[in-house]
């Protein structure tokens, strides 16, 4: 069966596409890596949907079924508005300009946060599992727990509604330290400035139930302003940092010596509030489910200071780089294969992208009359200039899904000298604060946390150990933690092999990794993405495929 996954609609984000072809993941792109609008808010999969029909050499006349991961029709007819199409083919013909469309795919409305569970569940390595959703809101709840079984599938166990949101939540806290929509990870590197009140933000757990301070019944908006009074009662009015405008950029920027003093101190109580809610989540799903694996899913499971500290709670965490709404896609095509019996195949990894030939590739450099050179082992050459000092850009292989870079598509520094954090924040546009990240072969984490992790999707935060601290200060946080990737040794992976090189250069198979874009754009997707992206921020070199462009 050929399933055809998406997700994005009026009043959505981070709009994507998904293909499951026999059970098995042949590809997942972002529409806004095509689109190149941050996030996809408000926007159909269209480019993202014929792209991963594209990466698979097929047609809309091959597809089976449309699965899309949020039951819009019902979600309309509930705000009273009507369904605007007349059959499924009109609602495809017209919303994603198809041509010529023989055989029409079945459409079939997947509740959000099904689709999420299928997501993280059917990607994990687990056989059963206890599944927990939480995020801003879906159709009508913002947390769900799930029983997972491979056998026997997905059972909703309980859900909790919008009022009880820990997504709504950690929203009202981001605004009001003067951050966009979205941009809750901000909010999270300003909460490890802060200190932790002995009074804390009135949301609890008794009795297996969430206490929220929120009166029940109201939807998304009104939830987040209710918890936008919370904080003004708590820490004041906010003061929005001042803007200025950038005549060369063209675009207003933060003025960053305009900062309230109290920000950090909101973050720190948002934060506290999130991971002590997980914390009771996953215990109460556990014992709700009889599971000891847990598998988390939406967009405040992308929390990884929380997932850090989950770790020791579960006999193993799972969360997929798919968590956030983007998933949904890929989650509602698996529910849709599950549904069907289909032998569902966990993705391998996170690159399920688009892919470009060499010959794509130099078409382009030649297009744009650019000098280059090719090398015959990109890996050993990012390592040489790493070593030497060099920030660059890293383009290889399939593009990554999920909003970290994981070797696909990355700036890459050394994380020996501790202002590289500093000069790559400058060169990003992010502010100075922010901390970042590095990429690990999988046998350095034990020296870097005491002990051995597996973090392929740098989803979880941890302590570095003194030593590492000292060793690699550009991607320790003002807390001494760090959101690892780690990395399987594997010959065939460029990633893989330019992280072994670096450690036979330097002893320290660890490296500086940040997502290869400019702070207000997606991470580039295309050949011409990157040489823009390369040409207009402070990079040294670009290494796109085998071909390499110094500055």
């Amino acid at each position: 069966m050929i399933i055809l996954g998406l997700h994005g609609w009026k009043g959505t984000h981070d709009a994507a596409a998904a293909l499951i072809i026999d059970g098995e993941v042949i590809a997942c792109m972002e529409e806004e890596r095509l689109s190149r609008r941050k996030h996809a808010v408000s926007d159909t999969p269209l480019l993202a949907a014929h792209a991963v029909l594209h990466q698979a050499g097929i047609g809309w006349d091959d597809v089976d079924v449309v699965a899309y991961g949020w039951d819009l029709p019902g979600y309309l007819a509930g705000m009273g508005r009507p369904w605007p199409f007349q059959g499924d083919r009109e609602f495809l013909t017209s919303t994603f300009q198809i041509d010529g469309l023989g055989r029409c795919p079945a459409v079939q409305w997947v509740d959000h946060h099904a689709a999420h569970a299928a997501c993280a569940f059917y990607s994990s390595p687990f056989a059963r599992a206890a599944v927990l959703v939480v995020d801003g809101q879906g159709e009508d709840r913002s947390i769900s727990l799930f029983s997972g079984d491979r056998d026997a599938g997905l059972r909703l166990v309980r859900d909790w509604e919008p009022s009880c949101s820990l997504g709504l939540m950690y929203e009202a806290a981001t605004k009001h330290c003067g951050f966009g929509f979205l941009e809750a990870g901000k909010t999270m590197g300003l909460s490890a400035f802060g200190g932790r009140s002995a009074d804390p933000l009135p949301i609890a757990w008794a009795d297996d139930e969430i206490l929220s301070p929120i009166a029940r019944g109201l939807r998304e908006d009104a939830v987040t302003d209710a918890w936008s009074r919370i904080f003004v009662d708590r820490f004041g009015a906010p003061v929005r940092p001042g803007r200025r405008f950038d005549p060369v950029a063209g675009r207003l920027r933060w003025a960053r010596d305009d900062t309230a003093p109290h920000y950090p101190d909101v973050a720190a109580a948002a934060q506290e509030a999130v991971e002590r809610m997980l914390f009771a989540l996953v215990d109460h799903a556990r014992r709700a489910t009889g599971q000891g694996n847990v598998v988390l899913a939406g967009g405040v499971a992308l929390n990884c200071v929380a997932n850090g500290l989950l770790l020791d709670q579960c006999d193993a965490l799972f969360v997929p780089p798919t968590a956030h709404d983007a998933g949904a896609a890929l989650g509602a095509a698996m529910w849709v294969a599950a549904q069907a019996n289909e032998p569902l195949r966990a993705p391998d990894g996170a690159r399920l992208g688009l892919e470009f030939s060499p010959d794509d590739i130099q078409a382009v450099l030649d297009e744009a009359n650019l000098g280059y050179r090719r090398t015959d082992d990109p890996a050993r050459e990012a390592a040489e200039r790493i070593e030497r000092g060099e920030i660059l850009g890293w383009f290889q292989g399939r593009t990554e899904i999920g909003p970290r870079a994981l070797g696909g598509r990355s700036i890459l520094g050394s994380p020996l000298p501790a202002g590289n954090r500093d000069r790559v924040n400058r060169i990003k546009g992010r502010e100075p604060w922010r901390p970042l990240a590095p990429s690990a072969l999988a046998a350095d984490t034990r020296w870097m946390f005491g002990r051995d992790i597996d973090s392929p999707f740098m989803l979880q935060s941890l302590t570095l150990t003194d030593d590492a601290a000292r060793r690699i200060p550009a991607v320790a946080h003002v807390d001494g933690s760090t959101r690892v990737q780690t990395v399987r040794p594997d010959p065939d992976d460029p990633y893989a092999r330019m992280l072994a090189e670096l450690g036979r250069r330097t002893g320290t198979s660890v490296v500086l990794n940040t997502s290869f874009n400019a702070g207000f754009e997606p991470i580039v997707c295309t050949p011409a993405d990157a040489i823009r992206t390369f040409s207009a921020m402070g990079l040294d070199t670009l290494i796109l495929g085998d071909f390499v462009l110094t500055k």
